[in-house]
């Protein structure tokens, strides 16, 4: 599905990437984990387009992804950021309307609100639409921004940190619907900082350190080699057929 070929990538002189190759496959739910640092949000930034300041290759379907117009890269790839800084007060309803762009010329139609309140509806925030986007906390605007990209309904969904300032409710709801829009045939990539929650729920595991990348198996979960990806202790607890992975 995707492959990134030979990235090289540095903020000023400080080297994040050096020759990193890795591959993507489709219809899987993908974490990235690693330190603070370690290049997370930068390599999915370069996937989805908001960093373009590399070399190398990143390749969709075989097909390079500068080669695709905004408009058509817009369906086949979603993204949501770790941070959002709204300026505008929009209503809840044209925040999610937002995601419905690539599908309309000048105003979205009937058909584009529909979803996009249906994307309210699957997100249980209904009830949010009429209210200003800038007067809800920053989990409640997380999940607005979810609802946006579930209404933008493109075919591979890049996420970072997608579980900050959610409680532990809305964290499970959330892991819940993106394992859901995998079985519906999307692609998830979402970088992660819950170890437990990645080997619980994700397909594929995916860890940065020193600008390298190492997919690891589910199964094979290696005390020590997770301990010297973030330097802390931890703890497997298997329970009715799952490894529960702790920090301790």
């Amino acid at each position: 599905m995707i492959s990134v070929e030979k990235l090289q990538f540095s903020y000023g002189d400080r080297l994040i990437f050096n020759d990193l190759n890795c591959f993507f496959e489709k219809g899987r739910f993908i974490g990235i984990l690693g330190k603070n640092g370690s290049g997370k949000s930068t390599l999915i930034k370069i996937i989805a387009r908001f960093e373009r300041s590399y070399k190398g290759e990143v390749r969709f379907h075989q097909k390079i992804a500068e080669s695709f117009s905004m408009k058509d890269f817009s369906k086949l790839v979603g993204y949501l950021p770790q941070i959002h800084y709204p300026i505008y007060p929009y209503k809840v309803l044209d925040v999610v309307l937002t995601g419905r762009m690539p599908y309309f010329s000048f105003y979205p139609t009937k058909k584009d609100i529909d979803i996009s309140v249906s994307a309210l509806q699957k997100l249980n925030i209904e009830h949010f639409k009429d209210r200003r986007y800038t007067e809800l906390s920053g989990g409640e605007q997380k999940l607005v921004l979810l609802s946006r990209l579930i209404a933008q309904n493109p075919d591979i969904i890049i996420l970072d940190e997608p579980l900050t300032n959610l409680d532990l409710h809305n964290q499970i709801h959330i892991i819940k619907i993106l394992k859901d829009l995998v079985k519906e045939g999307k692609s998830i990539i979402t970088v992660l900082h819950e170890v437990s929650i990645a080997y619980l729920y994700c397909d594929d595991l995916y860890f940065l350190k020193d600008g390298e990348i190492i997919k690891k198996e589910k199964d094979d979960i290696d005390i020590d080699f997770l301990e010297k990806i973030f330097n802390v202790s931890f703890k497997i607890i298997f329970d009715e057929n799952k490894y529960i992975v702790l920090k301790v």
